[in-house]
């Protein structure tokens, strides 16, 4: 199954242990930012004594070995045929219960992707982790996934074309990548229709990266192609609340922050945080905080 990591901000265990670095200047170059390497982890190398950080995404396919992928304090079951995608800020690391971890690593750019990305309809909103936006607390830095056949079948071409070095090379891994990006996504849609966990985790997440926006639960349940009345049974079984109780609370809460921080106006403060209606927002915010606006700034402010 498909399954999100969520950051909460907060200080974790693996935030106290400094994490070793890889530089992409290590793996590829300006003029093919690229490379898939096979490669074979070891316990020794990897374990929960360690976090690791890079300035690359890297998708990792196992091929043989098991154990947990560790992102944060979190751990995540892989296997063979485990398909992970890591953003650069994810600090991650192995737990490996085998002799060895047998895995292909392609490690990227997200500019030697960019024009794939502009062609590519992603009804989950997937490939937002190559966005420039992906940067803030809540979103998924990290997807699994159990890979098909053909997903297999093309990373082995695609590592056999980069091992070969023959001519218009980069050009093949471009067009081979698009290809892995496009099944990547279709499978990824495919769990999503069947897998109420991946959507309620998708919802969190649309909800982290959309409250300050109109929003209507109609037209999210339109796109995901179910009723209504499911997206917000899946939420709330998944979630403990509802999507609209969450929805105000991610917006009270990113209006206290720009109270206690800036000098935006109380309008301007409104507007940023999804409303359209400043007696409204009155009203949502003091009920949340048992102060209005302008006497919670002055209260954090002194």
């Amino acid at each position: 199954d498909f399954i999100p990591d969520q950051t909460t901000g907060k200080i974790t265990m693996s935030q106290k242990i400094k994490p070793q670095f890889f530089h992409s200047r290590n793996f590829f170059s300006e003029d093919l930012p690229f490379a898939i390497f096979r490669t074979v982890d070891l316990p020794e190398d990897f374990n929960l004594s360690k976090r690791f950080l890079r300035d690359f995404w890297k998708i990792t396919l196992v091929i043989s070995g098991k154990g947990n992928l560790v992102a944060g304090d979190k751990k995540y079951p892989v296997a063979k045929d485990s398909l992970m995608i890591i953003h650069p800020d994810t600090r991650s690391t192995w737990e490996i219960n085998s002799p060895g971890l047998q895995i292909f690593n392609i490690v990227f750019s997200r500019s030697f992707l960019t024009e794939t990305l502009n062609g590519i309809h992603d009804k989950y909103d997937f490939l937002q982790i190559f966005s420039d936006e992906y940067h803030q607390e809540l979103n998924m830095n990290l997807f699994l996934m159990n890979s098909n056949p053909q997903i297999k079948s093309l990373i082995r071409r695609i590592y056999e074309e980069y091992e070969n070095h023959q001519n218009n090379r980069g050009l093949f891994l471009k067009v081979y990548f698009a290809e892995l990006l496009l099944l990547i996504v279709r499978q990824s849609e495919q769990k999503g229709n069947r897998n109420p966990a991946w959507t309620a985790f998708y919802l969190r997440e649309y909800l982290c990266r959309h409250f300050r926006e109109d929003f209507s639960q109609r037209e999210l349940a339109e796109k995901l192609q179910i009723s209504p009345e499911r997206l917000c049974r899946i939420y709330r079984e998944f979630h403990g609340s509802s999507i609209m109780h969450d929805l105000q609370d991610l917006r009270m809460n990113h209006a206290a922050a720009l109270l206690k921080n800036g000098n935006l106006s109380i309008q301007e403060i409104c507007r940023s945080s999804g409303y359209r209606d400043l007696r409204l927002f009155y009203k949502a915010f003091t009920k949340k905080f048992s102060v209005p606006p302008s006497k919670f700034r002055s209260m954090v402010k002194n």
